[in-house]
């Protein structure tokens, strides 16, 4: 079947991933339907359609939503809340577990011809830090309600679908134009022209660009070798805060101005505005391995250093997008 006979819907469409992924697979000849909380402006070859409740939502709507589609991409859910307590939890499970399991259901009743790939998280793997490098083939820790939501709706797609039926992938930190969360706050530190005590900081993170990871599920999408299986993804390089801060203002056409500073000190100087949580984001290690995804034929992004630089510089399209662009 030709990827222009193909319909892929698209859940969270509106979004920081799924905007780019929705332009993405029009360029490689899909047709869209962009599912969203609200509508939004869609090009030639997309249909924008409200994504039902997972809670007042009947079993009908659900089906409807899938009636056209050959491929399912699950990109909505929740990573914050300000609600805390009992409350956040059962917001998190109706967002990421509820919604997931009743469109697994509704596709498992239609019988999808194609993939129902879910974009989990790592977080579903571990918390904000893990010594080592982590892989699929860890025992999966995750150490909040978000990681333990996205986890159990995994969990719900291997039982509800057949192995060949989806592909699961567990993006680390994506970036991006536009991104927000923890790179928007690097990219405002980047903009300040001071400098920041940051080069001994000794945590290496990986992070994934946001074109790599359109990639990767459009890779998975047609690639058997990824049915029924769960993959990391991420670049190949993995940076410190330092190195990330100092790519990010080259972009910039500045200097680094990144001077080490002993890294228990300036713990102990972030410590009335920073949570032990923030912390390990900012100071601890996260390196994954892509290894089982790209035994499957994906080629992760090389220079991530690179890409960041190229993202705080609207003038420059990102290699990544460039090879997007012929597929």
């Amino acid at each position: 079947m030709k990827k222009t006979d193909q319909v892929v819907l698209v859940t969270g469409a509106a979004g920081f991933v799924g905007a780019a992924l929705v332009e993405h697979l029009t360029l490689l000849g899909y047709r869209v339907i962009a599912a969203s909380r609200s509508h939004r402006a869609t090009g030639q070859g997309v249909d924008d359609v409200l994504l039902p409740s997972p809670t007042d939502a009947s079993d009908d709507e659900f089906d409807n939503l899938l009636s056209r589609a050959h491929h399912v991409v699950h990109l909505a859910g929740l990573a914050h809340t300000r609600v805390k307590g009992g409350d956040a939890a059962d917001i998190y499970r109706y967002a990421n577990l509820v919604l997931t399991e009743r469109l697994a259901n509704a596709a498992a009743r239609k019988r999808l011809p194609g993939k129902f790939l879910f974009v989990s998280s790592v977080r579903a793997q571990c918390g904000n830090a893990r010594s080592g490098i982590v892989s699929e083939t860890d025992v999966a820790q995750p150490t909040d309600e978000y990681g333990r939501t996205k986890l159990a709706a995994e969990q719900a797609i291997a039982r509800i679908l057949g192995p060949e039926q989806f592909t699961i992938l567990r993006p680390v930190l994506v970036y991006g134009r536009g991104v927000k969360g923890n790179m928007a706050t690097l990219q405002n530190l980047a903009r300040m022209k001071v400098p920041l005590p940051l080069g001994s900081l000794p945590g290496r993170r990986s992070l994934l660009s946001r074109q790599s990871l359109c990639q990767a599920i459009s890779h998975c999408l047609i690639e058997p070798k990824t049915d029924g299986n769960t993959y990391i993804v991420a670049d190949r390089q993995s940076l410190t805060v330092g190195e990330i801060v100092a790519a990010l203002r080259r972009g910039l056409n500045s200097r680094p101005l990144v001077f080490p500073f002993p890294a228990a000190l300036l713990k102990h100087a972030t410590g009335l505005i920073l949570s032990s949580g923030q912390w390990e984001t900012l100071a601890g290690d996260l390196r994954v391995s892509t290894a089982a995804l790209e035994a499957t034929g994906w080629q992760p992004n090389d220079d991530t250093a690179k890409e960041l630089s190229m993202m705080m510089n609207p003038a420059l399209p990102s290699s990544v997008a460039r090879r997007s662009a012929v597929g």
